[in-house]
């Protein structure tokens, strides 16, 4: 199992109240992130944010030992926003600055995901969905963004990267500009790591406002990357199948319609939440330095088709001159 190490990295992470975020929270914060947790519903807030309540990052090697050492700031901080509007966007990437000094990693996990028929859609349901999905990943895209290119350095913290070269840690900070050599800024670095939907990529049955979101997300996102890569900066997008993230106990008719849709999938089972953070850790860590603008599927495969039986039966005659079959 794939382990990461995120001391001193500062890290946002939204929709951070149940399921997927909430896993992601712990995760980064396990692996000694900073993390700021965002959502609009605070009692679930809480309770994400609860087992780290009062705690604290010990430095590396305190963490490698088990040696009592001073703390070097709050683990966990949890800010109650919404990501539709830009005084919420700038309430979370602010509360990573204030209150950690800097920010490396933007995890966009934020959705809503109403159903309804195409014909009984009511406008401002639509509405509301693209002002989440879509505004709001702008919103936090352009802030986080923005204050990565602020801070100079982002998401990459050059103090736990080995160097070939000691001559390395003294060269001047790359500039970007014209060719008169007129810089507009140090290079900067960052990880902004968005989410869209299998749904995008298919025709679906209710998910008109989630689905048409979904996919500007991935639009947006190659766009963002495109932008941000002169500061080092970059950004990709997670594409969840079926994550095992439903309401328990589940409601009879979502039951119901699981345990049809379950067999069909390639693998025969839902993926898990921690499967998708493991993802998006590796997006966020540098062993991802090279990956920007992706789509990335994390679906078992059901993107591309859906259960095998397990044989495969050759029933058209017309190419056994090819195959050399003889049928009687």
């Amino acid at each position: 199992m794939l382990t990461f190490d995120f001391s001193g990295r500062v890290v946002i992470v939204t929709g951070a109240a149940r399921g997927v975020g909430r896993v992601m929270v712990h995760a980064f914060a396990g692996a000694g992130a900073h993390v700021v947790a965002a959502d609009r519903d605070e009692p679930g807030l809480t309770e994400t944010c609860a087992a780290w309540a009062g705690l604290s990052v010990l430095p590396p090697a305190a963490r490698a030992t088990g040696e009592r050492a001073p703390a070097v700031g709050e683990r966990v901080v949890q800010v109650t926003a919404d990501i539709s509007t830009a005084e919420g966007a700038n309430a979370i990437v602010g509360a990573a600055i204030e209150k950690f000094g800097r920010l490396d990693v933007c995890v966009n996990n934020a959705a809503v995901a109403p159903h309804a028929a195409l014909l009984e859609e009511r406008v401002e349901v639509w509405d509301r969905v693209y002002a989440v999905n879509c505004r709001g990943t702008f919103l936090m895209t352009q802030a986080a963004a923005r204050a990565m290119i602020a801070g100079q350095r982002g998401g990459r913290d050059k103090s736990s990267v080995s160097h070939d070269h000691a001559s390395d840690d003294a060269s001047p900070p790359l500039l970007l500009g014209d060719e008169s050599g007129r810089g507009f800024g140090p290079l900067a670095g960052g990880r902004i790591i968005n989410f869209s939907s299998g749904v995008s990529q298919r025709g679906t049955a209710g998910a008109a406002a989630y689905a048409s979101s979904r996919a500007a997300v991935e639009s947006f996102s190659r766009v963002a990357a495109i932008e941000l890569a002169p500061y080092n900066i970059l950004v990709n997008t997670v594409s969840p199948g079926l994550i095992d993230t439903q309401p328990k106990p589940l409601p009879p008719l979502m039951a119901e319609n699981l345990s049809k849709r379950i067999p069909n999938l390639p693998l025969a089972r839902p993926g898990e939440s921690e499967e998708v953070a493991s993802l998006v850790m590796f997006l966020a860590s540098d062993a991802s330095g090279y990956i920007s603008g992706a789509v990335i599927n994390i679906d078992g495969a059901s993107s591309v088709g859906t259960r095998f039986s397990g044989s495969v039966v050759d029933v058209d005659p017309r190419y056994d001159w090819v195959t050399g079959k003889e049928r009687s």
